[in-house]
């Protein structure tokens, strides 16, 4: 097949909206497909903002069907930027609605915590309604372009469940998680499992409200409390260490080690340091930071929120928002003598080799290649 993908984000590996196709695409093309990852900078150029140009990319995907229709099987297409009836894209061609943050789910089921500053209240007071519609569009874009698609591509089973509530048929949904090709694969089983106790807690993954900004300092002063040696280790931060830092009392600071950004082939050996990993992120598609924590031998304690339970153990997951219990169950692992911390971090490994860019290629391009026999 001839598949054409379409994402919000600058193309690259070191953020996980563009990371899964690029990842994605790399392993079809090696299956024998053509695979090509569009961006909105292909189209308008070096200074496209997916929120002031998300019009202008719409209506560029919409043109592109039409003026590629004969060199494409597939376009694949953010669910934000299907924007229009299906009528106005070219017909032949199979036409995908992918999620790779569904969120529909803050309009009633999630509230993210917000940082009260008088920064942010300013915000409020000065953009609050205009954000507010905002997000009433995304949300309307994204539900048309749900029902208008052919197929609609998630990455964790709570997705689809919203969205057939929301009637969505389910017959049109395939829901296919991210995974790790063999190349990186082998550079985390080169790092042995040590049964040292390090008492490094590792997080990969943006430092912002979404994925536990706010919990964040009350979750460092409880862990403290049981181990004065304990160190927080923040990866792909985004934020500048200074500016991570600031959000923690004083006392706390020395507990946590930040580094804003790495190289991807960086984190296995960042990782091995480490004795668990945790995820307090009230939303995800899937989540690959807890992806990567797993194959590294963590053992990972996230949030019961969508995309991490298609990783993790029931056991490992905690109520959304539920510092507390996180730190508790971060306690009980930290104790554990190293015969059941060494099974804890094998079964961690062992998890993630469930998750193979290999196998999800394959059965997404099967899944393509049946709705294109049927149309």
């Amino acid at each position: 097949m001839k598949i054409a993908c379409f994402t919000q984000f600058a193309y690259g590996k070191k953020l996980g909206g563009s990371k899964v196709l690029v990842e994605l695409r790399e392993e079809l093309n090696r299956q024998g497909h053509e695979t090509q990852v569009l961006t909105p900078f292909d189209f308008l150029g070096e200074t496209a903002n997916h929120k002031t140009h998300a019009l202008a990319y719409a209506q560029e995907i919409q043109k592109f069907t039409h003026d590629e229709k004969a060199n494409f099987d597939v376009f694949d297409v953010d669910c934000a930027y299907l924007q229009f009836a299906r009528r106005d894209y070219a017909t032949k061609p199979l036409l995908v609605s992918r999620s790779v943050l569904l969120t529909l789910w803050l309009e009633s089921e999630i509230k993210i915590p917000e940082r009260t500053t008088l920064r942010s209240l300013a915000g409020k007071l000065l953009k609050g309604r205009q954000r507010r519609q905002e997000l009433q569009g995304l949300f309307a874009a994204m539900r048309n372009s749900f029902r208008e698609a052919d197929l609609v591509n998630l990455a964790n089973t709570r997705d689809k469940e919203l969205l057939v509530r929301d009637g969505i048929s389910p017959e049109k949904i395939l829901v296919q998680p991210y995974g790790i090709d063999a190349s990186r694969r082998a550079l985390f089983d080169a790092q042995p499992i040590l049964p040292e106790n390090s008492f490094r807690v590792a997080f990969v993954g943006t430092y912002d409200e979404r994925k536990g900004r706010c919990e964040f300092p009350r979750f460092v002063r409880a862990l403290a409390k049981s181990f004065p040696q304990v160190r927080v280790v923040l990866l792909g931060t985004y934020k500048t260490e200074l500016e991570v830092k600031a959000d923690f009392p004083r006392d706390l600071v020395h507990h946590i080690e930040v580094l804003p950004a790495f190289e991807p082939e960086q984190l296995p050996a960042l990782l091995a340091a480490c004795t668990v990993g945790i995820f307090p992120s009230h939303l995800e598609a899937f989540g690959f930071g807890v992806l990567e924590m797993l194959a590294a031998g963590l053992p990972v304690i996230a949030y019961n929120s969508p995309g991490p339970p298609e990783m993790l153990p029931l056991e490992w997951l905690v109520p959304r928002g539920d510092w507390q219990a996180m730190a508790a169950r971060v306690v009980e692992l930290l104790t554990q003598e190293v015969p059941e911390m060494m099974r804890h971090k094998q079964r961690a490994r062992e998890l993630s080799r469930r998750f193979s860019w290999q196998n999800i290629a394959q059965q997404t391009a099967h899944f393509y290649e049946e709705a294109l026999q049927r149309r």
